[in-house]
């Protein structure tokens, strides 16, 4: 798909490469305050696909020593959340008295979130921090609520910096509003 074609898809945008970077570097900030004096080792783990540039940023803006991994997981058919997740990838760390920072794209249903969390708290970490780009509380199925936030959106349908809708866009360097035609 050339770029024009991909850019007429979408309808607005929400966040540019600046304002991303402005956010990352906010929580990065918060994150080395509370994190740089540990003594206890810190595993941050992104959540796969669509965290991996927010991951990425952000973990290259962290001023102390950590692991990274990955949980590969899916709860999205298109353009809606099916509310039970596919795990395709567990992390390979083992957690046990750690402290984890689970970085996550946008917490939408937290559906993700939910069962992922129902999977790392068995295993005995220190502490969980739940960070997050972008957060929709209006479409919350759960009851979960990220520790840190880059911003709050509406419900909106997002794509860009990692996010998807059926796998494209996910290569924009900037967070767009999908224009509904596309998915309805």
């Amino acid at each position: 798909m050339k770029m024009d074609k991909l850019k007429s898809c979408l309808k607005e945008t929400l966040l540019t490469k600046e304002d991303i970077d402005k956010i990352t570097s906010e929580l990065a900030e918060k994150l080395n305050e509370e994190y740089q004096d540990k003594k206890e080792p810190i595993v941050v783990v992104g959540l796969l696909k669509g965290a991996i540039m927010f991951t990425c940023d952000l973990y290259r803006k962290l001023n102390f020593p950590s692991t990274l991994d990955f949980f590969w997981a899916t709860s999205y058919v298109g353009s809606a959340s099916t509310h039970k997740l596919d795990i395709r990838k567990d992390i390979d760390e083992d957690v046990e008295g750690k402290h984890v920072i689970l970085l996550d794209d946008s917490v939408n249903t937290a559906t993700s979130l939910k069962v992922i969390l129902e999977k790392l708290r068995p295993r005995n970490p220190l502490s969980i921090k739940i960070v997050t780009l972008l957060d929709k509380p209006s479409a919350r199925k759960y009851d979960l609520k990220p520790d840190l936030v880059g911003k709050v959106v509406d419900d909106k349908f997002l794509v860009g910096y990692g996010m998807d809708y059926n796998d494209l866009y996910r290569n924009l360097p900037y967070v767009a509003v999908l224009d509904e035609s596309i998915y309805k």
